[in-house]
Parts: C-alpha cells; sequence; structure tokens
C-alpha cells in the first residue's frame, strides 16, 4: 500500500511545473517593420494562480494573443504548457513590451505578487 501512494505522490508532484521560459528563446531586443507580426514564447501555467500580463503602448505595438501547446505526452492535472504570444508591429518607433508572470489581483491575490519581468525594447522602421 505503500508503494501505491509513493507512485501517486510522485505522479501528482511530476504535473506541478511551474513554467519554463529558458531565456535563450526570449529575444533580447526585437527590430520590425510596420505591419511586421512577431512572436515570443513563453510558458504558463494557470492552475497556480500565475499567468502572463502583457503591457505595451497598444499605438506601437498590438497583442494578437496566444496559441498554447501541452507538453508532449499524457498532460497531467496541474502541468504547464507552452505558449506563443503574437505581437504585431503598427508604427514606427521605440518603444518597451513588458511581460510580467504574476497572480491576478482579480482572483483575491495579493497586489505585486510577482514571479518574473521581461522587458524587451522593440523598435519600428
Amino acid at each position: 500500500m505503500r508503494w501505491f501512494y509513493l507512485v501517486l505522490v510522485m505522479l501528482l508532484l511530476s504535473g506541478c511545473s511551474c513554467f519554463d521560459s529558458s531565456k535563450s528563446e526570449i529575444p533580447d531586443k526585437v527590430n520590425l517593420q510596420v505591419g511586421e507580426v512577431f512572436s515570443i514564447p513563453l510558458g504558463a501555467n494557470s492552475s497556480t494562480g500565475y499567468d502572463w500580463t502583457i503591457k505595451n503602448d497598444p499605438a506601437m505595438v498590438e497583442f494578437l494573443g496566444y496559441d498554447s501547446a501541452l507538453p508532449a505526452g499524457i498532460p497531467l492535472p496541474g502541468s504547464g504548457s507552452a505558449r506563443t504570444y503574437k505581437f504585431k508591429a503598427l508604427k514606427s518607433g521605440t518603444t518597451m513590451l513588458t511581460l510580467i508572470y504574476e497572480r491576478s489581483k482579480e482572483h483575491g491575490f495579493a497586489q505585486g505578487d510577482v514571479m518574473k519581468t521581461i522587458e524587451i525594447p522593440v523598435t519600428i522602421r
């Protein structure tokens, strides 16, 4: 019976990864032409209460949405997903795209419960 509980706990814990946003996949800066679409890959696990908040100048960069993909194999409850966030360059200039992995204040979590912040300078020609 002990083995059953040990295996059960191991299975539950294996699905509790928070997110994996490898710094090598996230651009340090983005250079674009007006009208060009670009994407940023980020990991997420909404079951933890954390999710990505996007702060940008909507006159410069339009958020188009994201595609989500579950990890390979059998998805376990509480497992994270890989997301690709898509943006479109609207007009010439320089702006900052800020991505914040935080718990939502709207769902009763404390303000400022931020796990990660990514800032990406965007230059549009």
